[in-house]
């Protein structure tokens, strides 16, 4: 992902690379594209996640349970790890 915030995301599978453009130019929601983009692509889902409601990272876990996703949680003070597909959060 690229520091401006574009959306943009650089994947590295081994040898080969892909990079993916959501969108061409930042938009107030291309970062919760990027990130739905992501866990529609994603088995598990392993955030680093305070509970804080409204924050893309909060939208990111919801929208993962809603899809069935497995979750992972760290707390990012305690370092407690949380999680599993059917856990609420």
């Amino acid at each position: 992902m690229d520091s401006i915030g574009t959306g943009t995301l650089s994947l590295n599978f081994g040898a080969g690379n892909e990079v993916v453009y959501v969108r061409q130019e930042y938009s107030r929601d291309c970062m919760l594209e990027r990130n739905r983009w992501l866990v529609d692509r994603a088995s598990i889902l392993l955030a680093v996640y305070d509970g804080t409601y409204r924050s893309g990272t909060g939208m990111t876990v919801r929208y993962a349970q809603k899809l069935g996703r497995e979750i992972i949680i760290i707390a990012p003070v305690s370092r407690w790890v949380s999680g599993g597909p059917t856990q609420d959060l």
